[in-house]
């Protein structure tokens, strides 16, 4: 080629001596590859070629090549006349990492080679060329770039060996305006020759959600995910993140991981900026131009979305805009966005194992996660994402994300239980202390959130609140011998008592006998009194039903059911009430599940040792309660000025000696309600609350009992 032609080789002060090695190196690969017009084709100098790529390669990975390198290099991959063979040009594609944004004569230079006819590239250059479009679309100088080269990539959808990375590219660009009858017919059309091509039923599926009611609606969705497009080459991308990083430049749509991210520190992710692009207005219409609270609510209704609206998952602004004016559109673009970069980071770190990649999607998940917990609503890629992660889940790697996101699935979600809750709980038969604490977790916030978000759904459909009931009482059983685990344990109870009495959802799902048996004997006070408060909470729960029912709105509860419960409330009050404890003869009364031989043997055992087995779990007996009981006896003797030494528990009868040997007159009944003040002061309330709503004798006496979960 002519010497005068080679302008970008030149020795020059804003040429660094890296960058004129590197232009030296492709102005030899192009003199090689490329003979001048007129003259006879050459037998390509591979040792030269290879020097020229051992230049190239490593200037680009370090430092990014400029634009014209980047097009002079095209040029030699696109030229029919090219003397590379496609492996080398396949390198040399490689090697082809831009420094700056990528300007749109590098764009038209890359599409206008496509297809057949002269002055088109190789075909075995062309799918590697578009696929370098590809990896290079969130780079471009514009985004406007590519949508004005809509119809002409459309064009080359024919040519199948093309297809996958134009079904990409377009699956990334389309918007509204791109979607005609026209291209949805043809698109229907290839897809019946290769009904089974993953990439056009993707691109029919974005035509879709803007005319769902022109595509057809079986082609929407392929089961519960659809195919969602993979990076094409993860190392380029995070080398031309790197490199465009060192320039200060952002990416400008969403593309790849390499170009979503904003790195605001080691480890994090990069979100799009917002930008609002194509706004004419002379009045505040883009995000940009907001200042303050006031600019935001003078112009909330004229506001346009801006062009990028991944950029939510950063900006809280956009994300109060989004709830003010979203729409299905704006859910399917954002799905799109969301679905791809959750899709690819998932296959690389499961590839990975490990590394920056891990910790830039724990902080993906994060933000994903506030977004959702602003929004009040899971994204369905999101959703998507997790029904088809979960089954791999080894339940280490992103626990505390994946948990976080878990906590807002919906009740709607295709398939919960056999997508959602079976994988998590095959996980928790083997996890660790850490793994199950957290899910109990989970499954209380998930309960707690349906009876804020979905109460409608809910009272027309209890299927899911049965599966998730039906999964923490699977759970509940493996952790009976974990009292760490019994306060979060009782809470997710808690929460479906709520759901009656708080949220109207008349469904009630009653903790397993085993775990109010383990917990009432747990020995600790603090458990016991969670329990007692849950047990109340129910009680009412009940009762509120049973009105209900009895005027005709829903069914009555079954006798069995019922009678299940009112043993839970009759072996808790003889135990710490009615002196009865393991009574077997009451009405309701099961002894907490123990068979007479177990009972009588315990009776020995407690007679043994002086003891009546009956009150020996009482409140002035058990080792819970006795230092209330002796306080709050102390405390009546000393304002009745005695000074008599009790160390024995507080019984009826030892009173009655009291009063006979000219000691102070205290009621028995008396001194147990005052004991009940001295443990609500205590912060034991759940025995308060209980009692005073399940003993008919202490109903008259209530006086200022909190509600709620007792502790």
């Amino acid at each position: 080629m002519d010497d005068d032609n080679d302008f970008f080789i030149r020795p020059s002060s804003s040429l660094t001596s890296a960058d004129e090695r590197a232009a030296a190196a492709v102005r030899r690969l192009e003199n090689i590859a490329l003979p001048t017009p007129g003259s006879a084709r050459v037998k390509v100098d591979k040792v030269v070629v290879v020097d020229a790529l051992n230049v190239i390669g490593p200037h680009a990975v370090r430092n990014g090549l400029t634009d014209e390198m980047m097009s002079r290099l095209v040029e030699v991959i696109a030229n029919p006349n090219s003397a590379l063979d496609s492996g080398t040009a396949s390198l040399l594609v490689k090697a082809l990492l831009p420094r700056n944004r990528v300007p749109e004569s590098i764009v038209l230079k890359i599409v206008g080679c496509l297809g057949r006819g002269d002055g088109r590239a190789p075909f075995t250059a062309q799918p590697a060329l578009l696929r370098l479009l590809l990896l290079l679309q969130p780079y471009l100088a514009s985004p406007t770039h590519l949508s004005k080269l809509y119809g002409v990539l459309f064009h080359y959808l024919g040519y199948t060996t093309l297809r996958p990375y134009l079904c990409h590219i377009l699956f990334l660009i389309t918007r509204r305006k791109h979607v005609t009858p026209a291209r949805i017919s043809a698109v229907n059309e290839y897809i019946k020759w290769s009904v089974e091509d993953g990439a056009l039923n993707a691109l029919l599926r974005v035509y879709a959600d803007y005319y769902p009611d022109v595509v057809v609606a079986n082609t929407r969705r392929g089961g519960r995910r659809g195919v969602v497009f993979k990076d094409p080459d993860p190392e380029f991308s995070e080398r031309l993140a790197a490199i465009q990083a060192k320039q200060g430049d952002r990416p400008s749509s969403g593309g790849f991981e390499g170009a979503k991210r904003r790195r605001t520190g080691e480890g994090s992710y990069l979100i799009p900026d917002s930008h609002t692009y194509g706004s004419t207005s002379t009045t505040i219409t883009t995000l940009e131009e907001i200042r303050s609270i006031h600019d935001l609510v003078e112009s909330i209704e004229k506001l346009e979305l801006p062009s990028q609206l991944a950029s939510v998952l950063d900006e809280e602004v956009l994300q109060v805009l989004l709830i003010h004016k979203g729409g299905e559109m704006v859910d399917a673009r954002l799905n799109h966005w969301v679905g791809h970069m959750l899709e690819e980071e998932w296959t690389a770190i499961r590839l990975a194992k490990a590394g920056k990649r891990t910790e830039r999607f724990v902080s993906l998940l994060e933000k994903i996660e506030r977004y959702t917990a602003r929004t009040g609503q899971m994204l369905l890629a999101v959703e998507d994402w997790l029904a088809d992660m979960l089954p791999s889940w080894d339940g280490m790697i992103l626990r505390e994300g994946v948990m976080k996101l878990l906590a807002w699935v919906s009740p709607e979600a295709e398939d919960i239980k056999e997508a959602f809750l079976d994988p998590v709980q095959a996980l928790f038969d083997k996890g660790d202390k850490v793994f199950r604490r957290g899910w109990l977790v989970c499954i209380g916030k998930i309960v707690r959130r349906w009876g804020v978000y979905h109460v409608a759904y809910l009272t027309s459909d209890a299927s899911s609140l049965q599966h998730l009931a039906t999964c923490l009482n699977a759970c509940t059983a493996l952790v009976l011998s974990e009292s760490a685990c019994y306060t979060v344990v009782l809470v997710c109870y808690e929460q479906f008592a709520a759901l009656p009495l708080d949220r109207d959802i008349m469904q009630i799902h009653l903790p397993p006998a085993p775990l109010i048996q383990h917990v009432f004997f747990s020995g600790s006070p603090t458990h016991t009194s969670i329990l007692c408060g849950l047990i109340a909470r129910f009680k009412t729960a009940f009762e509120l039903y049973d009105a209900r029912a009895r005027k005709g709105h829903g069914e009555l509860l079954s006798k069995d059911f019922v009678a299940g419960f009112n043993s839970y409330v009759m072996d808790v009050c003889n135990c710490l009430w009615r002196g009865r404890g393991f009574n077997r003869s009451d009405r309701n009364a099961t002894g907490f599940g123990l068979g007479e031989e177990a009972i009588e043997k315990l009776r020995g055992v407690a007679a043994a040792r002086g003891d009546n087995l009956a009150g020996l779990f009482s409140l002035t007996h058990s080792p819970l309660f006795a230092l209330y009981s002796a306080r709050t006896f102390a405390s009546i003797l000393e304002r009745q000025c005695s000074t008599v030494s009790v160390t024995d528990p507080v019984t009826n009868v030892m009173l009655k000696q009291l009063a006979e040997s000219g000691g102070p007159k205290i009621d028995y009944s008396d001194f147990r309600v005052e004991l009940l003040e001295e443990l609500r002061e205590g912060g034991l309330v759940g025995v308060v609350e209980f009692l005073y709503g399940s003993m008919t004798s202490l109903m008259s006496r209530k006086s200022g009992v909190g509600n709620g979960l007792g502790r």
